[in-house]
């Protein structure tokens, strides 16, 4: 329950609104390599508002007669991304959405665009500044630690990862009392659809479609990496898009900095990445000392189902998918397989006495 009070106090003393648009301004200035280190969920002191950002490379959007892979604009080919895709959108009163939250009016709900186990998300309409936003509703997140830990390390993460190719996370709304905080809701800035469903309704993209697309996954997972923060997560489902071919990276529930100072073998589970996304030295293996290299697989495997119309790994379960692997790159070499071994030899005694010492809950 320490996980969840910390997260209580947090959350009642911080001010998560973010910064202005004009605050975005100087995207050239994004060349700067990052130098800021991220905290973990644990930690009891939240960033402020006036926290220096990281700003890594190459930040502007392409654009054609530069030279650079872009849909022209006016061009026939410029909006293949569907303008919506939702699954079934359901029209939802404000007093059904906010519980007595004392910022409900802030907001009027148009719509229901997704629902899950973690909630429901809604269209909705920022009446301070008449912007159409997306509102995420967790519910009774404070019944498992692991719920609400990741939760917080997603709205940490997103505060701190400013940049045109990862969602914006705009506001946190507090309730009127910690007693009647079983909820939270999310302010997001509303794409119309994601990746995913691209992949499905589309299969006319041109290459400069497939240019744009990996122009801005590249740009975006560059900028996470300059921050040492690896995502772990990323598939098509966790990339959204506009109809004007614009993609956000989102979802950083299982993002994690990178620690260097951290042991060579971390007690990190390897069940992270979706299965067909996954990278092959964390299939199999709860060991690992994970790289960028987790997420540029991840991304390979991303681009590869935008061509093909379909995911190139499709395993059934982690030795199918580590079939599928070899079927396609060839089997690794003596001298590789040496090396795994040897890893994860070290990887299960020092793992292993790690998790003695310490138990992760």
């Amino acid at each position: 329950m320490k996980a969840v009070e910390k997260f209580k106090a947090w959350a009642r003393s911080a001010s998560l609104t973010h910064r202005t648009s004009d605050d975005r301004a100087g995207a050239a200035d994004q060349d700067r390599p990052a130098k800021q280190r991220l905290s973990e969920p644990g930690d009891s002191v939240a960033p402020t508002r006036s926290e220096e950002y990281p700003k890594p490379g190459w930040s502007s959007r392409p654009s054609s007669a530069s030279g650079n892979p872009g849909p022209k604009t006016g061009s026939s080919h410029a909006s293949k991304v569907p303008p919506k895709f939702h699954s079934k959108t359901t029209a939802m009163d404000s007093k059904d959405f906010f519980v007595d939250y004392g910022e409900a009016n802030r907001y009027t709900i148009k719509e229901v665009i997704g629902k899950g186990s973690y909630g429901v998300v809604c269209s909705a309409t920022d009446n301070y500044t008449g912007e159409t936003v997306a509102i995420k509703k967790i519910n009774n997140v404070f019944d498992h630690v692991s719920d609400a830990t990741r939760i917080l390390r997603e709205i940490k993460l997103l505060r701190l990862l400013r940049h045109p190719d990862i969602v914006e996370i705009k506001h946190i709304m507090l309730p009127p009392s910690a007693r009647e905080f079983k909820d939270i809701y999310v302010v997001f800035e509303l794409m119309e659809t994601d990746l995913h469903q691209v992949i499905k309704a589309n299969d006319d993209l041109t290459p400069e479609h497939y240019q744009f697309f990996l122009y801005q996954l590249l740009r975006g997972l560059k900028y996470i990496h300059t921050a040492e923060v690896f995502h772990r997560d990323l598939k098509p489902k966790n990339i959204l898009a506009n109809s004007d071919c614009k993609l956000k990276i989102c979802d950083f529930g299982l993002a994690r900095p990178a620690f260097n100072d951290m042991p060579t073998t971390v007690f990190w589970t390897d069940y992270v990445a979706t299965r067909w996304y996954r990278a092959p030295e964390l299939c199999g293996s709860f060991f690992a000392k994970y790289t960028p290299a987790i997420d540029i697989w991840s991304i390979g495997c991303i681009f590869a189902e935008v061509l093909l119309g379909k995911p190139l790994f499709a395993g059934r379960n982690v030795v199918h998918q580590l079939e599928l692997i070899t079927d396609l790159l060839g089997s690794p070499s003596a001298e590789v397989i040496a090396k795994v071994n040897a890893s994860l030899e070290t990887g299960w005694a020092e793992g292993s006495r790690e998790a003695l010492c310490s138990p992760r809950k």
